[in-house]
């Protein structure tokens, strides 16, 4: 007898429900980290800088850590090592535009003079930034974790036949198995197949949540092996029907 089952359909649902929020809500934190805050940033600092240039764009390298290592006495050329190039330049002054944090760097010659004004946005700070692009970057592995999961349940179907049963990427022979780990079926729904494997105990699980011919599998290895089988039989209405009250009235 062979027995092939794939999972249930609500499984399927659900898993597919679940990994299309994970990648939707990353796709929204990672547009927000990357394009979305800082393009709001940006319209920010057009609203100070002295002039509006029509090819104003924010730059990744204008971050307080890296306008913190700016002095008095630093040359144009370690200035835009650090900072790139600004974003507008002004008379004496190159203003330098970030994600979050734009600055205004005064020069004497090619010399750094002064530094100021510098402001970050609050609303849309580098911490707000980088936590969407954190949120973005989790979203995604678990996302793609689910995946390699939802493909190992779904798309391999749990075999059971003349050899044994191929369960979860596992091939575990007739003669391996030694018994059923029942423990957690009445609360969870699910066992593990016991079996001995390079002197070794392992255990494999079966879960009725996944595997939609569930009851069949596992009536079928406890009828070859002798094991109890912890599937109940369905209830059945065996009820006779009631009687009608003119059978009840007496003659």
């Amino acid at each position: 007898m062979t027995i092939k089952s794939g999972t249930t359909g609500e499984y399927r649902m659900r898993s597919l429900l679940f990994l299309a929020m994970c990648l939707g809500f990353a796709a929204w934190f990672g547009y927000d980290g990357l394009w979305g805050y800082p393009a709001q940033n940006l319209e920010w600092a057009r609203q100070i800088l002295p002039e509006k240039p029509a090819d104003l764009r924010t730059n990744p390298k204008v971050l307080k850590k890296n306008l913190a290592a700016v002095q008095n006495g630093m040359t144009l050329q370690q200035v835009t090592a650090l900072l790139g190039e600004p974003a507008l330049v002004r008379h004496n002054e190159r203003w330098f535009v970030g994600p979050a944090t734009y600055a205004c760097i005064k020069f004497a010659g090619e010399v750094v003079e002064s530094i100021g004004p510098q402001q970050e946005n609050t609303e849309k700070s580098e911490g707000d930034i980088r936590g969407q692009r954190g949120f973005a970057a989790v979203l995604l592995v678990l996302s793609l974790a689910f995946a390699a999961r939802f493909v190992v349940v779904v798309l391999r179907p749990t075999v059971l036949d003349e050899y044994g049963v191929r369960a979860r990427g596992r091939r575990v022979a007739w003669e391996q198995m030694t018994g059923l780990d029942t423990s957690n079926y009445d609360r969870k729904g699910w066992l593990d197949l016991e079996y001995n494997e390079d002197s070794k105990r392992r255990k494999v699980r079966l879960d009725s949540y996944h595997i939609a011919r569930f009851d069949d599998l596992i009536n079928e290895i406890c009828s070859r092996k002798g094991f109890a089988s912890p599937i109940r039989p369905r209830a059945t209405d065996t009820a006779a029907p009631a009687s009608s009250p003119e059978a009840d009235r007496p003659g």
